[in-house]
């Protein structure tokens, strides 16, 4: 295992050294010096390194210690730290990159621990924070029909009470209405500084009549408007207001403490694009941007607002970030109330939360004393924490991975795909990917090749092949900050808006994931819900809902250990346990005659195909990312029994029709989540049967490619639309062949797959710069994490699991799986079982818990 560093070298080097030292970089995006900025970031540690991490200290510019909160998000299986949370307020940030560090050594730098506290109150929470003027927080929702709906909290707790951070987590009902309320709330004690994450929530069931998922659906909940209010509890009634609209210009003042500020679209030139209709069609934004009504009449494109009340003894500060990207946002001042509409009362229709849709907005809060200089701008422009590539490969915690030798092909082009005409921003402005419901999302813009319309194509992709992720390794390989734009918002949306927040539907839908939107066709009032009633054919069978096979949950795992993310946590869990839930045939209705497992968790293409696919492949890797995030053994038990199923090392690979390549291309995909799970057990030092089983699967397979596959562009003619994605595609074979080859203890075997390895991502590469569209979506989406394993595999392949010789045994002949629905056909077609099926319709156990 590589050594820890300390000022950038390996611990031992370091003569008497106990203490570990880890290099990170702020980057600031202003021209000016910041202070006292909370800062909370994810910092990986090299296993057996600490077990406990009390009283760690960051130092940055100014050379002073400065004291850091620690929490450890996860630990290795010897049970030392694996990804610890470091808070700390940074106190002076130079503009650009400066270099700081964090120290493993208990140091006394603590400040006097400051107390905060929280009472639940009608409809919001009261904060008090030291000796601090009260800080009500309260929530207001009106109804479709303009009724005031109260809130009631059913529970409010702290998950931190540290020297500085204090989070607390508070979830609430609304009286006589289905929504539902959640607030997560972060005080930095020693700045002032309030951090509030409020969320609305529908947890009813969306109908769905047909597998369509249309706006407008009996399961939505309307409302008129949904604000929080924060009152600014003054010393006397002299107050001041001043504003400031877009970081960077001068703040303006007001005689009057009125104002009002509605963000009413983008801004951007396509500010009316279809992606933003309502349930009837229409686009409800009535002009360009934002307008300032009081106290006096301004307009402009991009909201970026701070709002100050003051008098000669307090000031209140309050800011909304994205307030334009997530439109429509208001914010008003009056009677010394700052009232944030995450959801206007003015806009046309009112709004709507589809079932199973939640949406959480951020609200930053400032109190102190007016002699403090403190600006909540940097909101808007936030400090990213970038680890160093050379620290994260001493941790290897994205083995196989290298983040900091590795320079490849995929540079160059990512380089080409995400500047210029296809940045980031480009790609959102072209059909104005922004707005409350969308802001995150990445447009599908690979279906305009095969549009019929003449408009640019609205369709949203949904996370496809785990661009969170992606984004994320793309970051610690490169330590660009322009990263974070991508997988910040992108990550954020998932959980929201891509995640079906029910319990209400059946297991195979609930709390699962939502395709990206229709092939070729324009969302329409679909969303983010794949089909839409305005793109049924006639006389064919249309619709469906969440699916295995469109599940991603690594990059989600990862933005949890980089920002701390509970709600990212919850979302790996909870996509794992719904994995679990919709093979779970004890849960259909088909259990009252036959409760075995279902087959919808392993199917790929139909559920009567059950070899290696993306569908058993994710929910094999959803199961091992919630193995690794929480230690519970039925996430792996689970994941060897779709090993089990899907897979044998006797198989005839040729027979299951693997070269069909519309249909079976995704094999690939279960084989690289099955390398994962071999490098996840021996990282567990769990070497088993379950472990041999893989690992003779997992070789009988490469080999079976070394001898019968090719390039899929080779069979152009096969193909329904051979096109760049092929090629993007192939990288995975490429890399499935090298990643095999870390586990074979025949040397030879080894050399074959390297060799084969490196020519199939040779011609990936090849074919793919032949296609003008190569910077599309789908094929950035793969190429950003495959690209990444194909530069590491380049730099040499590690041998693992080898010391362990693969066993020469043989294995039972594999069971084909059977499906519950074929299951019960079965039976229902020979008489001689319907006395046994009556007698289990009578009985009234197994007609519980049925979806």
């Amino acid at each position: 295992m590589n050594s820890p560093l300390v000022n950038g070298k390996p611990a031992e080097l370091v003569a008497g050294s106990n203490v570990t030292t880890i290099p990170f970089t702020l980057a600031n995006p202003v021209r000016c010096k910041r202070q006292d900025v909370p800062i909370s970031h994810g910092v990986c540690l090299p296993r057996g390194l600490v077990t406990t991490c009390n009283g760690w200290s960051v130092t940055g510019s100014s050379g002073q210690a400065l004291s850091a909160q620690t929490e450890i998000l996860a630990r290795w299986p010897d049970g030392s730290a694996k990804w610890v949370l470091v808070d700390f307020v940074a106190d002076h940030i130079e503009p650009g990159r400066s270099e700081w560090s964090i120290t493993t050594e208990s140091v006394d730098t603590f400040d006097a621990k400051s107390k905060v506290e929280m009472t639940p109150m009608a409809s919001g929470l009261q904060l008090q924070i030291d000796d601090r003027p009260l800080l009500p927080i309260a929530l207001q929702l009106h109804d479709h029909e303009g009724r005031s709906v109260a809130t009631t909290w059913e529970s409010v707790s702290w998950d931190a009470t540290g020297p500085v951070r204090w989070s607390a987590h508070a979830i609430g009902a609304l009286q006589e209405n289905p929504l539902r309320v959640a607030m997560r709330i972060d005080v930095f004690p020693a700045t002032g500084l309030v951090r509030c994450d409020v969320t609305l929530h529908n947890p009813q069931a969306a109908q769905h009549q047909g597998g369509l998922w249309d706006l407008g659906d009996p399961g939505s909940v309307f409302f008129q408007d949904f604000a929080v209010e924060v009152p600014a509890i003054l010393a006397d009634s002299s107050s001041e207001l001043s504003w400031q609209l877009e970081p960077g210009t001068f703040w303006k003042d007001s005689d009057q403490v009125e104002f009002h500020l509605h963000q009413e679209s983008s801004g951007g030139e396509n500010w009316r694009n279809e992606t933003h209709v309502d349930r009837t069609g229409r686009v409800p934004s009535r002009y360009r941007g934002y307008r300032v009504s009081e106290p006096t009449a301004i307009e402009g494109l991009h909201a970026e607002p701070i709002i100050k009340i003051q008098n000669a003894n307090q000031m209140l500060q309050c800011g909304v970030p994205e307030f334009w990207q997530q439109f429509p946002k208001a914010l008003r001042v009056c009677d010394d109330t700052v009232i944030v509409e995450l959801f206007p009362q003015d806009w046309p229709g009112g709004h709507e939360l589809q079932g199973g849709e939640r949406k959480t907005h951020t609200i930053w809060l400032h109190t102190s004393a007016t002699d403090e200089t403190q600006s909540l701008e940097w909101i808007h422009r936030p400090v990213r924490a970038i680890l160093s590539s050379g620290w994260i490969d001493t941790c290897g915690v994205f083995r196989p991975v290298t983040c900091s030798d590795s320079v490849g092909r995929v540079d160059p082009y990512l380089k080409e795909s995400l500047s210029g005409m296809h940045s980031i921003s480009r790609r959102r402005e072209i059909t104005d990917e922004y707005g409350w419901r969308n802001f995150g999302d990445i447009r599908a813009d690979h279906e305009q090749a095969e549009f019929a319309g003449e408009a640019p194509i609205v369709s949203h992709y949904n996370n496809q092949f785990d661009l969170v992720f992606g984004g994320i390794l793309q970051l610690t390989r490169t330590g660009d900050p322009t990263w974070w734009e991508l997988f910040d918002p992108l990550a954020r949306h998932v959980m929201d808006i891509d995640i079906y927040h029910t319990e209400a539907d059946k297991a195979a839908y609930s709390g699962g994931m939502f395709w990206h939107t229709d092939h070729f066709q324009h969302a329409r009032t679909s969303t983010h819900r794949t089909y839409s009633r305005a793109n049924r054919p006639d006389g064919k069978d249309y619709g469906g809902g969440p699916s295995n096979e469109h599940n991603y949950t690594t990059g989600l795992l990862t933005y949890h250990y980089l920002t701390g993310s509970m709600a990212a946590k919850e979302a790996v869990i909870g996509l794992a346990d719904w994995v679990i839930r919709m093979d779970d045939g004890r849960r259909t209705i088909l259990g009252v005659v036959d409760d075995g497992p279902t087959g919808l968790a392993s199917a790929t293409c139909g559920l009567d195909n059950q070899v290696p696919g993306r569908g058993a492949g994710n929910s094999l890797n959803a199961c091992l990312d919630a193995w690794e995030l929480t230690g519970e053994d039925r996430f792996l038990t689970f994941a060897e029994t779709l090993i089990a199923r899907c897979v044998h090392p006797d198989d005839d690979v040729t027979a299951l029709d693997l070269l069909n390549a519309e249909l079976r291309w995704s094999y690939v995909v279960f084989l690289t989540s099955l390398a994962k799970y071999l490098d996840l057990k021996t990282e567990s030092e769990q070497f088993d049967d379950a472990f041999d089983y893989a690992r003779a699967s997992l070789l009988h397979y490469v080999r079976w490619m070394l001898q019968h596959e090719s390039p899929w562009l080779d069979r152009a003619d096969e193909l329904d639309y051979p096109n760049e994605t092929w090629a993007a595609q192939e990288m995975r074979k490429a890399n499935v062949l090298r990643w095999a080859a870390r586990y074979t203890d025949d040397a030879e075997l080894r050399r074959k797959l390297c060799e084969q390895g490196n020519a199939w991502a040779d011609r990936a590469w090849s074919d793919l710069n032949r296609f003008e569209n190569r910077t599309v979506a789908r094929c950035v989406s793969v190429l950003m994490t495959e690209g990444a394993r194909d530069a590491s595999f380049r730099d040499g392949v590690e041998t693992l699991g080898i010391s362990r010789p693969l066993p020469t045994k043989s294995y039972p002949p594999r069971v084909p799986f059977v499906p519950q629905k074929t299951r019960v056909k079965a039976m229902l077609k020979r008489p001689t079982q319907w006395a046994s099926i009556a007698l289990r319709m009578m009985n009234p156990r197994r007609w519980r818990s049925k979806a």
